[in-house]
């Protein structure tokens, strides 16, 4: 008899300590979010990339919806190649982003427009001719590598 009474009062306490800990996730001050930071963002401003992520202060950091926010970044702003997620002390949520760099600026012969596109030919963004600076690769290498990446035909490449 002695032993039930134990059981049950265990029972109760696990029961307890589970709807404490279920209370504390949903109201805790400690859990919402206070400050969002962007780090490692050079072609972006922090409030580009906030604007973008969509976050509201004061939401409970395990409920965001962490792949939705950076499937939305990486969709928006295609400089951006990757996101990841920091949370630091003083309920502080950090975004740590990676950039793409251009490496070439490419002309569509169908609609004479340059467009700027990274190592792995993901296009950056269009370019007004005048504002070029750079167009086509350094070394044949360079130039084997875009025309097989953007998959070029000989004459299309020498023009």
């Amino acid at each position: 008899m002695l032993y039930i009474g134990i059981s049950s009062l265990l029972g109760a306490n696990s029961i307890f300590s589970i709807s404490f800990g279920i209370y504390y996730i949903f109201t805790s001050e400690n859990l919402k979010v206070k400050n969002i930071k962007v780090e490692n963002s050079v072609y972006y401003t922090e409030e580009q990339v906030l604007e973008t992520a969509g976050i509201k202060k004061n939401k409970n950091m395990i409920f965001l919806e962490r792949r939705k926010i950076k499937n939305r970044i990486l969709s928006e702003l295609p400089y951006i190649e990757e996101v990841k997620f920091k949370i630091s002390k003083e309920s502080t949520l950090k975004i740590l982003v990676t950039e793409r760099t251009s490496k070439y600026v490419v002309n569509n012969k169908d609609t004479n427009e340059y467009v700027r596109v990274d190592k792995h030919g993901i296009m950056l963004e269009k370019v007004k001719s005048e504002d070029m600076i750079f167009y086509g690769s350094d070394t044949i290498d360079e130039q084997l590598a875009l025309k097989n990446l953007l998959k070029l035909t000989d004459e299309d490449f020498e023009k």
